[in-house]
């Protein structure tokens, strides 16, 4: 136990030193065709192409023009000025006042397992509280089955149904977790 223990901690330094490369700050009009390419990367690699995929949505094209509006927020983790992830928030349509929506949340797959991910959510969320709100929705595919536990790791609940009005027919995972701290 005492050798497994060493090599958990071995590889929690590891990855502490390569995520101390990243930086993750909010998303700049250069940055659009990067952030374009990235989920178009990795949408495809998840065969999350085609109509009813969020590849289609408008605001693929133009991240940045569509997160300057209050109350959302869209981020980047870079290395060395190259875009390798994304995710950002909104409202969520159809979803009231108090509920956003987690949305085109990507790593590539160089950056995965680093921590990087945890960083990018726990900025996210921390920004959607300051924003008022009370409750964040994700909705993403069940094939994805590393970001479907790194969901549930994170505290969302997975729901029967799908919320608000998003046009993602093909999702078929749907999770909600409460923004509001306990005490």
């Amino acid at each position: 136990m005492v050798i497994q223990g060493m090599q958990l901690y071995t590889d929690a330094l590891r990855k502490s030193r390569l995520q101390s490369n990243y930086q993750i700050r909010r998303i700049q009009r250069k940055d659009y065709a990067k952030v374009a390419r990235v989920i178009r990367d990795v949408t495809t690699e998840f065969q999350a192409t085609g109509k009813g995929y969020s590849i289609d949505d408008i605001d693929v094209g133009d991240m940045y023009s569509c997160y300057r509006a209050k109350r959302s927020y869209y981020y980047v983790p870079i290395l060395n000025d190259t875009v390798v992830g994304c995710g950002g928030f909104a409202a969520l349509t159809g979803g009231g006042k108090v509920t956003c929506e987690l949305r085109k949340m990507f790593l590539l797959p160089q950056t995965r397992g680093l921590g990087l991910g945890h960083r990018l959510l726990t900025m996210l969320l921390n920004e959607a509280r300051k924003c008022g709100y009370k409750k964040c929705y994700i909705e993403t595919l069940d094939r994805m089955w590393r970001a479907n536990e790194f969901y549930k790791k994170n505290g969302f609940k997975l729901l029967d149904s799908p919320q608000g009005k998003i046009g993602h027919c093909r999702c078929d995972r749907w999770y909600l977790l409460s923004l509001c701290y306990q005490t």
